[in-house]
């Protein structure tokens, strides 16, 4: 199967790239729905100006989360929609919101 032989030749990549974003002062959490195979996972994001981690994953909420690992032991900013399940999430994190990119009003 070569879609395994990609995921294990992609590891080290992958797990430099979670180092270098769990280090980073400020990260951007963000998630969106998408089809596989006809049926709603979730595409998972976490970011900064430099890099990007996509997760894909059957859940949206804390179960997502956990199974991606990086924020339960994440304690800088996170900039997220202030959809609930981020909140979860206390340790040192100081929360940002930015409702404004899905087009609401801050009021």
């Amino acid at each position: 199967m070569p879609e395994l032989r990609v995921h294990t030749a992609l590891a080290p990549f992958e797990q430099a790239l979670r180092g270098q974003l769990a280090e980073a002062p400020l990260l951007h959490a963000d998630e969106t729905g998408m089809r596989v195979e006809g049926r709603l996972q979730w595409l998972h994001s976490l970011s900064n100006a430099e890099l990007t981690l996509y997760q894909a994953h059957p859940r949206r909420g804390v179960e997502a989360i956990e199974a991606n690992g990086l924020l339960p032991a994440y304690d800088g900013v996170i900039v997220h929609d202030c959809w609930n399940p981020y909140f979860q999430y206390r340790g040192g994190l100081v929360h940002k919101d930015v409702r404004r990119h899905s087009g609401a009003r801050n009021t």
